[in-house]
């Protein structure tokens, strides 16, 4: 059964919180900022698109260790500061 996935929003924050399955895993807390989201019709298209801190672009995928650490408003508010 998939985890359900938390409520995130383009131009939120998300951390990694446990190991991934991936052949070149990012590391437990690496954090990125959500740029894309798949359209949720079925289980190919339940992707996130996250552009990791370290430089790279890795999808998060239902089931995927994650938590949003910052709001997409929180961070426009941060940037106008």
């Amino acid at each position: 059964m998939t985890q359900p996935v938390p409520p995130v929003r383009i131009g939120d924050r998300v951390a990694v919180t446990a190991t991934l399955t991936d052949p070149a895993p990012l590391t437990v807390g690496m954090t990125g900022t959500v740029y894309w989201i798949g359209n949720w019709r079925n289980e190919w298209t339940r992707q996130i698109g996250v552009r990791w801190d370290d430089g790279r672009h890795l999808v998060l995928l239902p089931g995927d260790p994650f938590r949003v650490i910052g709001s997409a408003d929180s961070n426009a508010l941060q940037q106008n500061a």
